[in-house]
C-alpha cells in the first residue's frame, strides 16, 4: 500500500529533475551574446587599454604640471573603465540569475522529493 505522500514526492522528484535539466539546457543553448555583444566587449577592452596607458603615463612622468593633466586623464579613464566593468557584471548577472534559480530550486525539489519518498516508503 502506498502512502498519501508518495505521489507528491514523485512529483517533487520529477519537477526537480526537470528544473535541473532546464538549467543544463539553458547554459548550453542560451546565447550569452544576447546580454553582452561584441561591441560592448570592444568598448570595455578599449576602456581598459586607455586606463592602463593613462596609469603608465602617470607613473613615468616627472613634470608636475604634466602630472596634474595626466592625473585628470587617469581619473576619467578609471571612471569609464569602472562603468564598463559594472555594465559587464550586470549583463553577466542577467544571464546567470535564471540559471542559478533553476539549479537551486531543482536541487531543493529533488532532495525534498527523495527525502519524503524515502521517509514514507515504509507505509
Amino acid at each position: 500500500m502506498t502512502s498519501k505522500l508518495t505521489v507528491p514526492a514523485v512529483v517533487l522528484i520529477v519537477c526537480g529533475g526537470a528544473l535541473l535539466l532546464a538549467a543544463v539546457l539553458w547554459a548550453r543553448f542560451k546565447n550569452p551574446r544576447d546580454y553582452w555583444n561584441e561591441t560592448q566587449a570592444r568598448t570595455m577592452a578599449h576602456a581598459g587599454s586607455v586606463h592602463h596607458a593613462a596609469a603608465c603615463d602617470l607613473s613615468e612622468t616627472e613634470d608636475e604640471q604634466r602630472k596634474a593633466t595626466l592625473l585628470a586623464a587617469f581619473e576619467q579613464s578609471r571612471e569609464k573603465y569602472q562603468q564598463e566593468q559594472a555594465a559587464f557584471a550586470q549583463a553577466r548577472e542577467r544571464f546567470e540569475r535564471p540559471l542559478r534559480l533553476m539549479r537551486w530550486s531543482g536541487t531543493i525539489c529533488l532532495v525534498l522529493g527523495i527525502l519524503v519518498y524515502w521517509l514514507t516508503r515504509g507505509g
